[in-house]
């Protein structure tokens, strides 16, 4: 009773400390579900007012790329453009009369003030320069045919690129406007294209009707991208970007480019973290990720209409979460605060308690040391009666423990061999044996047991050992003389081996055309296991079933063995009685393994169409099915009085055609490696 109120006051401490880290385990857990609580409040209303912010962004994008589809598409419905549009294009391949000059410059002066009007041209590009230097151009207005001709453009119109001649002319054929997405124009200028199909011009004077596309070309930044800056809440990080996709890729506008920067940043799509691409994933979401930079933003999405630019609209979540962040802090600071005042009051009143404990404790050793000697003194008593050797050993390899019979071989007492080595005890030859089995216990903490000779006192014995891991350090070793067990099971043996011979002598003798047929179907037997990767004692078993096989032929008679004509049905029965005259006999006998089985189907076969069971596949023995190819072999190898033998030849074909219906096929080809490279079980 006095051990275990020990204990538990031993124990008090430990409990105090688990229910002071509950408490904080608690009390985190509570100011982490607020905080996030009022976090997620946070993030909620950083919604509402992102989708705000990108609803109005959203529409000002959509309306200001209708503005400029109806700036051109109005263009298009003039009647005027129509009437001198009809009169140009009649020379398109002679040259223009001073009417169709008037003509062709009036409806230029048409498409520069349009352009003026609706910004399709720079200021800069009208305004007069007295130096004779090239003005670089970025907009203009043009009508372009579909073979990528310039019909009429505004003053300084830039080069069309490629991609732009081609959406000209399928605008003109399928009569559908278009968008040329932004990019970079030969100045490294960010523009934008818009693409509306032209009057179709028809006249007496030209055949085929002409189609034509109205473009319109402008630059974005002081533009459109304006529109993305537009201030909607007072904020310090919010930002309208637009990306889309791009195979495995993210690709965000540039609208910082300064002519010297690239239009676009292209970054790997990882939907995992990266903010774009989740978006791209999942439009008009609102989460928490990473942007181009690596910051971690609050973001939402738009689709802008005519286009596959995805509107991201994002804030820093350090800013916008930063009140949540401040009172997640001052209620740590608070609890913590707390905490180390409750601390200090728990360690005042356990050092108060020490001084008492400690007595009692002093008390409770004193009374431990007491109990443990007796418990040794027990120990002593028992192992001292018990005839098997028992021996503690530390993790330095030296006795700790060693009982009467261990010190009594060497005439000592056990107190004599505490403290010694292994090798100083018993020498250097058993020491070293002992040793390295505590090794392999020790190092992979598992029990070892194993039967070995060992010498104590110069006397060889064979004892069954076992060795256990106590503890971290120790280990106890048990060893049990089997030294007469291990004598009797040997002779055992060896009279089992000289009945087997005896008998396989008997059966060679009865058949004369079968002499050595029970020795060369065992040695064969032994080659195709081998071959087949058996244990030891399967192929132990197979070796005495071979040998023991055809001991049943001694109850057939011999004129039924030596017949030269073909059996009858009752000789063909009485000669498939062997297997069971041959279990009979050896009923009795003991094997180690299932020899009786092995031989009882031997004559059973893969398709089941076998005796005496009828079995198949994988029902037959393993060692089965090896001694029927093995004892076929060697019967038809040997001559009988019906036939003379066969080659190994004409052996191996005939069971080959019969392996997968009577054989196994990995038994014969087995045997085929065998007969081809391990010819020597033939010999003798």
């Amino acid at each position: 009773m006095k051990s275990v109120s020990l204990l538990q006051n031993n124990n008090s401490k430990w409990f105090a400390l688990i229910i002071l880290v509950v408490i904080t385990a608690i009390g985190l857990g509570l100011i982490n579900k607020l905080s996030k609580s009022e976090s997620e409040r946070n993030s909620q209303n950083w919604q509402y007012r992102l989708s705000l912010m990108a609803d109005v962004r959203e529409e000002l994008l959509n309306n200001w790329m209708s503005a400029q589809f109806g700036t051109l598409s109005s263009l298009a419905k003039n009647q005027s453009l129509r009437l001198y549009l009809s009169e140009v294009s009649k020379s398109q391949t002679n040259s223009l009369s001073d009417v169709q000059t008037a003509q062709r410059t009036y409806l230029q002066n048409l498409l520069l003030q349009t352009a003026i009007k609706n910004g399709f041209y720079e200021k800069s590009a009208i305004s007069p320069i007295k130096a004779n230097i090239t003005q670089v151009k970025h907009s203009g207005i043009a009508i372009v045919s579909t073979e990528g001709k310039v019909i009429v453009a505004t003053p300084g119109m830039p080069v069309l690129d490629k991609l732009s001649i081609e959406k000209i002319k399928q605008v003109a054929i399928n009569r559908n406007k278009q968008l040329h997405d932004i990019y970079l124009d030969d100045h490294n200028e960010q523009v934008i294209a818009f693409i509306v199909p032209a009057p179709i011009i028809t006249n007496a004077n030209i055949t085929n009707p002409t189609k034509a596309s109205i473009i319109g070309i402008r630059t974005v930044g002081n533009s459109l991208y304006p529109l993305l800056d537009k201030e909607i809440f007072s904020t310090k990080t919010d930002d309208s970007i637009l990306v889309r996709r791009h195979q495995s890729s993210v690709i965000y506008l540039n609208k910082k480019n300064n002519n010297y920067e690239g239009i676009f940043l292209k970054l790997p799509r990882d939907s995992e973290k990266l903010a774009a691409a989740y978006a791209l994933s999942n439009p008009g979401a609102f989460s928490i990720k990473k942007n181009y930079s690596g910051k971690e933003v609050l973001f939402i999405s738009r689709e802008v209409k005519g286009t596959n630019w995805l509107l991201l609209q994002t804030i820093s979540s350090t800013e916008a979460l930063a009140a949540s962040e401040a009172r997640r802090q001052s209620l740590i600071i608070s609890f913590l605060l707390g905490l180390a005042a409750l601390i200090f009051i728990l360690i005042a009143s356990w050092r108060h308690g020490a001084s008492l404990y400690a007595q009692k404790y002093a008390a409770a050793l004193q009374e431990k040391s007491a109990l443990l000697t007796q418990q040794k003194n027990v120990l002593q008593t028992v192992t001292n009666n018990i005839g098997d050797l028992i021996l503690i050993i530390d993790d330095q390899l030296h006795i700790q423990f060693s009982n009467l019979p261990v010190a009594s071989i060497y005439g000592l007492t056990p107190e004599d061999l505490v403290g010694k080595t292994l090798t100083a005890s018993f020498g250097h030859g058993t020491g070293n044996i002992i040793e390295d089995y505590i090794l392999d216990s020790h190092n992979n903490n598992r029990t070892v047991i194993t039967v070995d000779k060992l010498s104590f006192n110069n006397t060889i014995n064979t004892y069954h050992c076992s060795f256990f891991p106590i503890n971290e350090y120790n280990t106890l070793i048990v060893l049990h003389d089997i030294t007469e067990l291990r004598n009797a099971v040997d002779k055992h043996k060896r009279l089992m081996k000289h009945l087997v011979q005896t008998l396989t002598h008997v059966i060679d003798s009865y058949v004369p055309d079968s002499a050595n047929h029970s020795a060369k179907t065992t040695k064969l037997a032994h080659a195709i296991a081998q071959e087949l990767n058996l244990s030891n004692a399967d192929i132990e078993t197979l070796e005495l079933a071979a040998c023991l096989a055809n001991i049943g032929k001694l109850f057939i008679p011999r004129e039924i063995l030596e017949k030269t004509t073909a059996l009858t049905d009752k000789e063909r029965e009485t000669l498939q009685t062997t297997i069971n005259q041959t279990s009979n006999i050896l009923t009795d006998l003991e094997f180690d393994g299932p020899v009786l089985e092995t031989i009882a189907q031997k004559s059973e076969h893969i398709d089941g169409s076998g005796y005496p069971g009828g079995i198949s596949g994988e029902q037959i023995l393993m060692t089965a099915r090896i001694l029927a190819v093995a004892n076929a072999f060697v019967a038809m190898q040997s001559p009988r009085a019906y036939r003379k033998s066969l080659s190994t030849k004409d052996i191996l074909d005939q069971l080959y055609k019969e392996s997968g219906t009577l054989y196994d096929k990995h038994v014969i080809a087995a045997l085929m490696h065998v007969t081809e490279n391990k010819k020597d079980w033939l010999q003798n």
